[in-house]
Formats: structure tokens, C-alpha cells, sequence
């Protein structure tokens, strides 16, 4: 068979195209190539590549079926050697074939450096997400880059619901001056402060927060902010100081005091009930669990019962979540140098604080003793009979401590013989001008107005909360001693919570087109569903019927933002 030879000589015409291009006949058998696929074969020479099949060059599937079938294909994946090519293949006519490779060696060199790059990025945002430090970056133009996990619970914050966005939607109008991490950003200044502050879910933060300028080089990227949470290591200083204090000696006949808490006679039907059935425990020795959320009084209530106590002294208490587990065992059940609280708690009061921090197996040996009525000294190989009443005080729901494995069942049946359960200052607030009168303690009077405000709030910090407002409310006094309300934070009063303002008409609603309509609808159903579920967005999705990353992908779609805590 006689093939004929295109008139164009590809080696010398086409020196300088990045594309490999070659001329075949219909069988396969090359006529013409430029430079470039000569770069593809090193160790030939362009003459040892003219006339051989191109098909026994480069091994390829693909390649034998172009021929066989005679039929366009584009973007065919080869290899020769090292490289990795793309290649269009084409007959021109009935005898001759164009062959165009592209070379990807780079490109696909490059797309798995950059998927390395990611998987790196996505690693480190793994472990800065691991960290129990707050971590928020932001670059030259205030857009948050990075914010963690931690930060995000100080916050009150769903990091990925800030994550690229404006900081200023993040702290509500945030200015250089103020924000210290605006202050960093703009004044290349590094910032330390110590601050304390309730968080909107209610929990009470000590932390160090340190701001400063981020350079690459001379170059200035950015500005970042690591906030240290000191909050379990102040609480965990204050068990243990307080731990030495009761344990210089636990000598039964010089057993610690305890000065005696007064318990208000409550406006609240609930709590008139919690009141009066803790004036009965007081009267028994059946072990007491009182839960309730962080700050309503947990321990007041406790310390009641346990001072007014037919049990009598001694009385120990001891915060249960502050302490490291080997640390706190210790502590209970003693060591070489000191027989531990269960010991000198005996024939008294054991009040356990945040009994569900403690670790299941700790809670196991709790129950030992409870059921037992003995204890093991540390050295001794005898068990000596003990009697002490437990005072445990949970800080979350029974049901919800036993369904998560944060307590056991046994041990909460063992000192749940008497339950008193203690509402929220929210769900109380006829209680408000009680609590305030108490905490102003005869040092001044408060106007009507302040009481109103006071008691328009909803204290996600509950009754400790309101206790540290008053306190720095009274600091601000003059000398007439009246409790105004420019004497209040002004966050009490001034909520910028979207959740209560957003609300939109059916009327409004009509005068829109359908697909705003629709959205306008849908984020009314979630603005509604995150305030209900206290913008647990699991809870949420589950009750919208929605994934977790759809319902995270509506709320930055419509701006909705997260806040938890208040009602």
C-alpha cells in the first residue's frame, strides 16, 4: 500500500510549539514530528522515530482503538517515560493523522503539591482545633482566616460560621481603639490583658488574651489573637487552697467550720418547693443531688442543708471538676501523708461539686464507700466503717448526665435519695428584686428603673451573674448611693440579638417576589429553630430535616447569627 507524505516538514516548521505534534499515516507509522516530542524521547535521535508505528512507541489502549476505529478522541491520557500526556487525536483524511500531546508533567506535579498543601492545612487546622487556647487570625483587610474551636466556645461562636467573613461581624462595632486585635493590627503593637466575663451560654471565663501583628519577613500579613483559659486552673487553686485549709487537720474533735448560708424565702412557686423540701433534707441524713445550670445556686443550697444538718460536722466540700483525676483520688482517699477527705469527713458532710467531671472510674470507688459504708486508709489492709452524708451537685440534667456517660447510674441512684432540682434565673425572674436587695446589702437603695432593667434580662450567668453585675454596678456609685441605671452594663439593656428583631410579615412577605418570599420563609423557620434549640445546630438540622452542613451553609447564606444562652 502506497501512503502519502504530507507536504509539511512538522521538525522544521514548528520548532518552537509547546505541544508535541506528529504526523502519521492511517496505520499509525509517524512521517513528521516537531522538537517538542523529540524532548519526549531523550535517547532518540529524530531519524529512529520516522516511520516506526507510533503504537509500539507508546503503549496505549486507547491509541490501538483510534486507529482501529477511526474516530475523533480528545483528551486521551498517555505516558512516556516520566511524562504524563494529554492527547487529541484526529484524522484528516482517509490516510493521513494528527497527533497533538500536551505535556501535564508539571501541571499534575503541581495539583499533587497542592493537594499536599491542603491536607497540611486541613491538618493543622485539625490540631490548632485540638488546642485548649483561643486562636483567631485575621488578615490586612480584618477577614477572619482562621478562628478555632476554642475560641468559637468563648464566644459563644459556630467557628465555621465566621470563618471568612468580616471580623466586625464578629464583635459588633469593633473599632482599633477598643478591640485589641484591631488595636495589633493597626499600631503593629503586641497586646496582653486579663480579663473575666460570662459567656451567653452562662459559663464564667478568667482568661489572658494576647494580641499582635503577623509578618512574614518584613511583610505584614495580618494580626492574631491567642486567648488562655484560666478558668479551670483558678478554680482548681481555690479547691486546693481550700482542701489545705480543711485538711490541716481532720481530727474529728477539731473539724473544719463552715459559716452558715441564709436562704431566702423565694417569690417562686418552684422554688418555694426546692426550698422547702431542702429545709426536710436538712432534718435527714439521706444523701442530696441538687442540679441545676451553672450559677443558680448549686452550692448556697448545699451549704444550707449540709450546716443545718442533723448529721453535724465535720463538713467538706470539694470541686470535683477543677482537680486532675489522680490529684483529686488522692485528696479523697488520701496518701502517705494524709488520710484524705473521705476519712475526715466521717460521721459529717461530703459535698461534691460537679460530681459528673469526675472520672467513671473515681465514681466507681465513690460508690463503694456509699454502698460499703467502709474505707480503706491508705497503708491499711482493714476496711474501717465510715458514715458520712453525700451533697452532690450536677450542673447539667440527670437524664442528660446519664445519657452521655457523665455519670453512672448506680452512683446517681446512691445520692439522688432526695433530688432538688433548682430553675434558672430566667424562668424566675419575680426572684430578681429579692436577690438584688441581698446583694446590695443595706450599702445603697436602686431605682425602679434599675430594677426594671435588671429584670427584663435574661442572665445566662444566672444568679452569679447578677451578684457580679450589682457588685460593679455599686463600685460606680456617687455619694447620694442610689443604684441607677447608667450604673448597669450596658449589654443588659442593649441586645443586638437578630433573633428578636428578625421577623417579617406576611404582608411584607407578598410585596416580595416568590423566591425571596421562599428564602424570606426559610430563614424564619431557622432563625426560629436555632432559638428554640439554643442554637445547637445538630439539634437544629435534626428537627429541621436538614444535614449538619446544609443547615451551616443556610445560616452563612442568610447571615444568621449564632448566639446561645438567652432566651
Amino acid at each position: 500500500m502506497k501512503h502519502s507524505k504530507p507536504t509539511l516538514d512538522l521538525y522544521e516548521i514548528a520548532p518552537y510549539l509547546f505541544e508535541g505534534v506528529i504526523f502519521t499515516d492511517d496505520e499509525g507509522f509517524i512521517h513528521s514530528i516537531n522538537k517538542a516530542v523529540l524532548d519526549l524521547f531523550p535517547r532518540l535521535k529524530h531519524s529512529d522515530l520516522i516511520g516506526k508505528r507510533i503504537i509500539d512507541l507508546v503503549l496505549s489502549k486507547d491509541l490501538e482503538m483510534f486507529y482501529i476505529n477511526k474516530q475523533e478522541m480528545r483528551n486521551i491520557t498517555l505516558s512516556i517515560g516520566m511524562n504524563q500526556l494529554l492527547a487529541n487525536l484526529r484524522f484528516i483524511d482517509d490516510e493521513n493523522v494528527l497527533l497533538v500531546l500536551k505535556n501535564i508533567t508539571s501541571i499534575q506535579q503541581l495539583s499533587t503539591e497542592l493537594n499536599d498543601a491542603q491536607m497540611h492545612i486541613r491538618l493543622f487546622h485539625r490540631i490548632l482545633d485540638a488546642l485548649d487556647e483561643g486562636v483567631c487570625f485575621i488578615d490586612n483587610n480584618r477577614k477572619i482566616i482562621f478562628y478555632n474551636r476554642k475560641m468559637g466556645e468563648l464566644d459563644s461562636k459556630e467557628p465555621i460560621g465566621v470563618r471568612e467573613r468580616p471580623y466586625t461581624t464578629l464583635v459588633k462595632e469593633a473599632t482599633q481603639h477598643q478591640d485589641p486585635l484591631l488595636n495589633s493590627l493597626t499600631t503593629d503593637r503586641k497586646i496582653v490583658q486579663n480579663e473575666s466575663f460570662f459567656s451567653n451560654s452562662g459559663k464564667r471565663y478568667i482568661v489572658n488574651r494576647i494580641s499582635e501583628p503577623l509578618f512574614l519577613g518584613n511583610r505584614k500579613i495580618g494580626a492574631f489573637s491567642i486567648v488562655k483559659d484560666f478558668s479551670k486552673k483558678e478554680a482548681m487553686l481555690a479547691s486546693i487552697y481550700n482542701m489545705k485549709k480543711a485538711t490541716m487537720t481532720l481530727d474529728a474533735t477539731l473539724p473544719p467550720t463552715k459559716k452558715r448560708q441564709k436562704v431566702h424565702d423565694f417569690s417562686n412557686k418552684t422554688m418555694k418547693k426546692t426550698i422547702l423540701d431542702a429545709e426536710k433534707a436538712s432534718n435527714s441524713s439521706a444523701n442530696v443531688l441538687i442540679y441545676g445550670e451553672t450559677g443558680v445556686g448549686k452550692n448556697i443550697l448545699g451549704d444550707f442543708i449540709a450546716t443545718h444538718s442533723k448529721q453535724g460536722e465535720p463538713y467538706h466540700s470539694i470541686n470535683c471538676g477543677a482537680i486532675p483525676d489522680l490529684l483529686l483520688e488522692e485528696i479523697l482517699f488520701g496518701n502517705s501523708t494524709s488520710e484524705g477527705l473521705l476519712w475526715g469527713a466521717n460521721g459529717g458532710t461530703l459535698l461534691l461539686d460537679e460530681v459528673s467531671k469526675m472520672s467513671l472510674r473515681l465514681q466507681e470507688k465513690i460508690l463503694r464507700v456509699i454502698q460499703d459504708k467502709q474505707l480503706f486508709r491508705y497503708g491499711k489492709t482493714t476496711a474501717f466503717p465510715v458514715n458520712i452524708r453525700f451533697i452532690a451537685l450536677l450542673d447539667e440534667k440527670p437524664n442528660t448526665a446519664l445519657k452521655k456517660r457523665h455519670l453512672l447510674e448506680d452512683i446517681f441512684f446512691a445520692l439522688s435519695g432526695i433530688a432538688l432540682n433548682i430553675p434558672p434565673l430566667r424562668e424566675r425572674k419575680e426572684d430578681i428584686p429579692l436577690l438584688v436587695q441581698h446583694f446590695i446589702n443595706e450599702q445603697c437603695t436602686v431605682s425602679e428603673e434599675a430594677i426594671g432593667i435588671l429584670s427584663k434580662y435574661s442572665y445566662p450567668g444566672n444568679i452569679r451573674q447578677l451578684e457580679f453585675i450589682i457588685e460593679g454596678a455599686i463600685a460606680l456609685l456617687l455619694e447620694d448611693r442610689v443604684l441607677l441605671p447608667e450604673h448597669l452594663p450596658t449589654y443588659i439593656y442593649e441586645r443586638n440579638d437578630d433573633r428578636e428583631n428578625f421577623s417579617i410579615s406576611i404582608e411584607q412577605m407578598s410585596s416580595l417576589p416568590l423566591t425571596e418570599q421562599v428564602e424570606a420563609f426559610e430563614k424564619e423557620l431557622i432563625v426560629r429553630m436555632l432559638k428554640k434549640t439554643n442554637s445547637h445546630i445538630t439539634n437544629a438540622a435534626e428537627k429541621l430535616g436538614l444535614s449538619r452542613q446544609s443547615l451551616n451553609y443556610k445560616i452563612r447564606k442568610y447571615e444568621i447569627e449564632i448566639i446561645r444562652g438567652d432566651d
